[in-house]
């Protein structure tokens, strides 16, 4: 790669959003089997007996097409002011840097395994990749990952340890490589109510250069909640800390989501989602403020999904997303609208 490509890539990564990966979900399926055999001849008196647990495994492909206002995720600007000394001076942006609509194609598939080890606990394992293509090469975006553990708990409460490795491509430039640990726990409340709490560290290296080598740390609440037979909700908090070894790249973010999930007959799901986030990164980036970047950052979705397979055992979706990106940088202000046609499956 030149010298000026990657400078460009440089200035575009942040933009991207790649210091902020996306929200992470489980990577299996913590739900319980509850069966309970009652002893038959008293004395002594009944106990109840629970049924061992099986082997499971998932794995889910998915592929989609999308149409994009923003593939770049960049900036309406044509020019960009630069500080010099006290003065700011225009400077022309480089095309590529600025906000581009087209449409691209996606693939994902994603993988995981539970085997019991012993009554409560069970060695896990799971990974995913997934590939995001648009025209030319400028805004194509990969994740893999894989990571191995142990939960322990039965019954209404589960708790899990896990090591992972994950490697991001921007641009066919690995953005992020690196390791980290994750834990969970997951505390079934009754009467269809759940709570979930996740934490991860990780820590990684960067393509685009030494800058933009760094950790992070992240912990997500969720609550979730059957409210009636065709309608469910959910509510999350988080907070993320990238500590990056530039310190004008390195930021805190806070923010949660809420989701409603109804069924609309027997054939469809609607979904809606909202949410934003706050972050505040730690110091100016040189020539282009004295203050360091703050953003606010809205975001929603809504998505209609069939309860029945149309071919092959794959469900069709459709979704809409919307989100926006509100700096005290015009540089980094950017708004982003995505419709996505996809269909999936899952094997298990």
């Amino acid at each position: 790669m030149g010298r000026w490509r990657r400078l460009l890539l440089i200035g575009v990564w942040p933009l991207a959003g790649g210091l902020s990966p996306q929200v992470p979900m489980l990577a299996y399926d913590p739900s319980v089997f509850d069966g309970v055999q009652p002893q038959p001849l008293p004395p002594p008196p009944p106990q109840p007996q629970r049924r061992p647990e099986k082997p499971s495994f998932r794995l889910t492909v998915d592929f989609a097409v999308i149409a994009d206002s923003n593939t770049t995720n960049g900036t309406r600007l044509k020019e960009v002011p630069v500080l010099v000394g006290d003065a700011r001076i225009p400077l022309p942006l480089d095309p590529r840097l600025r906000q581009k609509g087209g449409f691209g194609r996606s693939a994902a598939v994603s993988a995981s395994a539970s085997v019991p080890i012993a009554p409560a606990a069970r060695l896990i394992a799971s990974a995913d990749a997934s590939y995001v293509d648009y025209p030319g090469s400028f805004s194509d975006d990969a994740w893999a990952s894989a990571s191995a553990g142990i939960e322990l708990g039965r019954g209404r409460g589960r708790t899990s340890l896990e090591a992972m490795l994950f490697d991001r491509w921007y641009a066919h430039e690995s953005a992020m490589a690196g390791w980290g640990l994750r834990a969970s726990h997951r505390q079934d409340l009754g009467h269809g109510q759940t709570l979930r709490l996740l934490a991860d560290g990780r820590i990684y290296r960067s393509g685009y250069g030494r800058a933009f080598d760094g950790k992070q740390g992240s912990v997500y609440l969720s609550y979730d909640a059957v409210l009636d037979p065709t309608l469910t909700a959910s509510a999350s908090l988080y907070a993320r800390r990238d500590a990056l070894r530039d310190r004008a790249y390195a930021s805190n973010e806070v923010g949660g989501f809420a989701s409603l999930s109804h069924y609309l007959g027997p054939d469809l799901t609607a979904s809606l989602s909202v949410g934003v986030g706050r972050a505040w990164f730690d110091a100016p980036i040189p020539l282009l403020a004295d203050d360091p970047r703050a953003d606010w950052r809205p975001f929603g979705s809504l998505s209609l999904t069939t309860r029945r397979p149309l071919l092959w055992g794959f469900y069709p979706s459709l979704t809409y997303s919307y989100g926006r990106t509100m700096s005290n940088l015009p540089f980094y202000e950017s708004d982003r609208h995505r419709l996505r046609l996809g269909i999936a499956r899952t094997f298990q």
